[in-house]
């Protein structure tokens, strides 16, 4: 039965310490740790996939959030702007 835990030593003692080294994990990187087992290695490279589809997912909502609205300018005699007026100005 296969199991992502039966592997952590391995990827720890070779440099996969964080998820964003594990996400970007080869075949060819399997193979040169040692796994060789076929299943293996589809069921990890799927989970560096997922890994890559959920960066992709966030990385879209976040381009995808409105942006911030920009302040009016402040013109001279402007010294009794308050934040309650600028913020009013925006809507």
């Amino acid at each position: 039965m296969f199991s992502l835990q039966n592997y952590v030593n391995v990827f720890m003692l070779h440099g996969y310490q964080d998820l964003d080294t594990f996400k970007e994990i080869t075949k060819e990187d399997l193979e040169s740790l040692g796994i060789n087992n076929e299943d293996h290695q589809m069921q990890i490279l799927r989970a560096a996939e997922a890994l890559l589809e959920h960066d992709g997912e966030i990385l879209g909502e976040y381009l995808e959030a409105p942006a911030s609205p920009e302040l009016p300018p402040v013109k001279e005699g402007d010294a009794d702007l308050t934040l309650d007026s600028v913020i009013n100005d925006l809507d």
